[in-house]
């Protein structure tokens, strides 16, 4: 299987898990997910697992075109500055989190679908290239 396939439909149905999760959980996994984000602990283990992920696909995949396999290495990035992020600054983490979704499920609900449409994207390009 090519790298780009393969890492297309782990970050797709990655993707598309987790939205369909969060989306049919609702208000109940925005509380506990803002729970969590208060220990330090979780904070940085998802931090490290968020690193591990992005420098994976970036040194599999650092691929700098203009189509849809760019979202990748993107998604890489992202992962790494978001595991960085994590691990660096827990306590700004939370506060951006917080901030960003407390109270707004709204802002949520449209963050997983825009999630979810981005796996599902993915997905369907992986299964061209097939």
């Amino acid at each position: 299987m090519d790298t780009t396939i393969f890492l297309a439909q782990f970050w797709g149905w990655l993707s598309l898990i987790t939205a369909i999760v969060y989306l049919t959980r609702g208000n109940s996994f925005l509380d506990e997910l803002l729970r969590m984000h208060e220990d330090k602990g979780f904070v940085f283990l998802s931090g490290w697992v968020l690193l591990a992920l992005g420098l994976i696909t970036i040194i599999l995949h650092n691929v700098w075109v203009t189509d849809w396999r760019v979202i990748i290495t993107i998604t890489g990035l992202a992962s790494i500055f978001k595991g960085v992020t994590r691990m660096g600054f827990p306590e700004a983490t939370y506060k951006l989190t917080n901030a960003i979704f407390r109270n707004k499920i709204v802002r949520f609900r449209i963050a997983m679908v825009v999630v979810g449409l981005l796996g599902v994207l993915l997905i369907c390009m992986s299964w061209g290239l097939s």
